[in-house]
């Protein structure tokens, strides 16, 4: 019999009991296997896709009388990210070899430069793409090398220009797939909004050295855990964070010394009312992955909003990220510190982009483009908010996908 998914009512909170249960897991494993139904185990498996923690799960569970199909899918899961990164690595090695030749500096940016630090085994981390950073005047050189190695370009957004392969193919629903196409994003700018504030990290995370061509890391670790923690608090933001995000801050914070922490503020501002966005990732990093020195979160709190800091506290990874169902119409409004910023923000989100947060989960999934939600006009949109609840397009593609699998 197949199981059926749950309906909306139910949806949400089983999502939060199931992300909290597995979230506790990952930092803390116990051998106490949960009682979950087969629709809980389903959405386990939504759960780690979306959180992206089947690698890591994999590794660390001590769940020895779990369903077998839960362990499989683990396991298939480690398997394909593993393969994946050899695929990227290769994809990187062949960018690196082309960029010396044309002299060109490019970043490889977060996930590819956890890589290329061992920060992760083979299998833990997945990849949805490859993040790279060029000046502006060497864009279309680095776009004609990326032609020149089998890719083409996709789509370009105000962040980024999007490549895929030239025999691109559409994606695997749920979770990773040996399969699905290797696709680089290029960036002229590394910038996270925050509310109605944006914060720009470009001139502090490229390689100084730009006479020497080629795909460079960060410049210091320290310059590497400012940019995780920049795009994390855009997350956060926009409540798309992912659990392994934080587990990415924790990695490096584990490297790092106190004169470290000392150059990663410095990097985020003069004083903790200019880094004072480094609070939230690093709150949450200490809350569900690894601990951050309590005398850095007392400083960055100081500099901080209240209702900032009370939102870090009050909601948890499920409310900040796709776990959540329903699209939240005003998600970053606790990021703005002043009343003309919160009205700056409301008036953004009704009539410029309330519909942003959508962009990258229908580029992923084209076959859910001709949805009911996205054929409504914004008034059409906006009449459904003040109705009632919008389900997320990208957590129900997870949702359908977990409970369309035999199992």
């Amino acid at each position: 019999m197949t199981t059926a998914v749950p309906s909306a009512d139910v949806l949400g909170a089983m999502l939060a009991r199931v992300t909290g249960v597995l979230a506790r897991e990952l930092a803390n494993p116990t051998e106490r296997t949960p009682d979950w139904s087969d629709a809980e185990w389903r959405l386990a498996r939504a759960v780690c896709a979306i959180q992206g923690i089947s690698g890591l799960l994999c590794t660390c569970l001590r769940w020895s009388d779990a369903p077998g199909p839960w362990r499989s899918f683990l396991e298939q899961q480690r398997d394909h990210t593993a393969v994946r990164h050899r695929r990227m690595r290769e994809v990187l090695l062949e960018l690196d070899s082309a960029a010396k030749t044309h002299g060109i500096p490019i970043l490889g940016m977060k996930g590819s430069a956890l890589q290329r630090l061992d920060v992760y085994a083979p299998g833990e981390r997945p990849m949805s793409d490859i993040d790279l950073l060029a000046h502006p005047a060497d864009a279309a050189g680095v776009a004609q090398i990326l032609c020149s190695i089998g890719f083409r370009e996709d789509s370009v957004t105000e962040r980024h220009v999007t490549f895929v392969p030239v025999a691109s193919r559409a994606p695997s629903l749920l979770g990773e797939c040996a399969a699905n196409d290797v696709k680089i994003e290029l960036h002229t700018r590394a910038w996270e909004q925050l509310g109605v504030c944006s914060v720009d990290a470009t001139e502090s995370i490229f390689p100084k050295n730009t006479d020497s061509p080629g795909v460079h890391s960060y410049p210091s670790i320290p310059a590497l855990m400012f940019h995780l923690a920049l795009h994390t608090a855009g997350n956060i933001g926009l409540r798309t964070l992912r659990l392994l995000q934080l587990h990415d801050l924790a990695r490096v914070s584990a490297r790092l010394t106190a004169s470290d922490w000392e150059k990663v503020v410095r990097l985020a501002g003069r004083d903790e009312r200019q880094a004072w966005w480094l609070f939230p990732p690093l709150s949450l990093m200490h809350r569900y992955a690894g601990a951050a020195p309590q005398p850095l979160l007392d400083y960055l709190r100081s500099g901080c909003p209240r209702t900032l800091t009370g939102a870090c506290e009050q909601l948890g990874i499920a409310e900040l990220s796709l776990c959540h169902p329903w699209i939240v119409l005003f998600p970053g409004l606790f990021w703005t510190r002043t009343v003309p910023e919160a009205l700056q923000y409301v008036w953004s989100r009704l009539f410029n982009t309330p519909v942003a947060v959508h962009t990258r989960a229908l580029r992923e999934n084209p076959s859910l483009v001709n949805t009911r939600w996205n054929r409504l006009s914004r008034l059409g949109r906006l009449a459904r908010w003040a109705r009632g609840r919008v389900p997320r397009v990208g957590t129900l593609s997870a949702v359908e996908a977990a409970f369309a699998d035999a199992i």
